[in-house]
């Protein structure tokens, strides 16, 4: 775990949370590859989502979809948000507990937002005391009311269904259309990745796969492929003790500094700070 302030960013196997305060929110639009729920413990934002833009006050929640696009504006002086990323694998695995069918199925949340859900607000301001106090055992503590969310979301807003457009693939869930062109980013990410070669990957013109890539996930797909870039050195700084300019060049980036500040922008962090998020690593999953 590292602290700073308020800010705070806790990284385990099947999830990771992030207390982010308005001088640590990210600068550039964010798209994550897990179920994230943000949760205003204090002040209010605008969320600007599938070209919707919300206005959200404490104690509001918002869920935020994997490879879907947002961005917080107009945060408030004293905003503090929890910021919650679950993985596909911890839904489904409390699903297949739980005996709910759609093991392969798009998981989707019912509501972009609520506000002020009781049962949902203990178990957040409890991730919060918990990340605070730093008692020992911390992380068995935390393990055990992310699962309680993950039930709570499958219980009340999350649900399981099959989706024509949507096929699993080698990244997990993606549009059918984009498939090949996804693959192809996540396969060569950390090569230099011209909008033409990844076009041409899903047998499309560069005009016609920009509009149809920017309409799917809400990002261009140079910014997609700057996300999959960090995404891998998140990985690499978890699971390795390679130095940071060895990852910043094994992501695709030739220089450290470059890498330090689209790592930051799209995290709020740098990549020395999530690294110290991680305490005794390596991590193996």
């Amino acid at each position: 775990m590292t602290c700073n302030n308020q800010q705070c960013l806790i990284v385990r196997p099947f999830y990771s949370l992030t207390i982010l305060d308005t001088s640590m929110l990210p600068t550039v639009e964010q798209i994550h590859f897990e179920h994230s729920v943000l949760y205003l413990l204090r002040g209010s934002f605008q969320l600007l989502s599938n070209n919707q833009l919300q206005g959200l006050q404490s104690p509001n929640f918002a869920f935020v979809e994997p490879a879907k696009a947002y961005l917080i504006k107009g945060a408030s002086e004293d905003l503090l948000v929890l910021l919650l990323r679950i993985k596909r694998e911890l839904i489904l695995s409390l699903a297949k507990e739980m005996s709910l069918d759609g093991q392969d199925g798009e998981l989707f949340f019912l509501k972009n937002s609520v506000d002020n859900l009781p049962q949902l607000n203990t178990l957040f301001m409890l991730f919060y005391q918990e990340v605070k106090e730093a008692l020992a055992g911390e992380s068995i503590v935390l393990d055990s009311i992310a699962t309680q969310v993950v039930v709570f979301l499958l219980r009340h807003l999350i649900r399981i269904r099959k989706n024509q457009q949507l096929e699993l693939s080698r990244v997990g869930i993606v549009d059918r259309r984009l498939r090949r062109a996804i693959e192809y980013i996540h396969a060569h990410y950390n090569q230099d990745l011209p909008l033409s070669e990844i076009a041409q990957a899903a047998f499309l013109s560069d005009f016609h796969f920009s509009r149809l890539f920017k309409k799917v996930t809400g990002l261009s797909p140079h910014s997609y492929v700057a996300v999959v870039r960090v995404e891998q050195a998140r990985n690499l700084l978890a699971q390795t003790d390679l130095s940071i300019v060895a990852i910043s060049a094994a992501v695709g980036y030739s220089s450290q500094s470059h890498f330090t500040k689209v790592f930051k922008g799209l995290t709020g962090f740098t990549p020395a700070e999530y690294r110290d998020s991680l305490g005794s690593r390596p991590i193996k999953k």
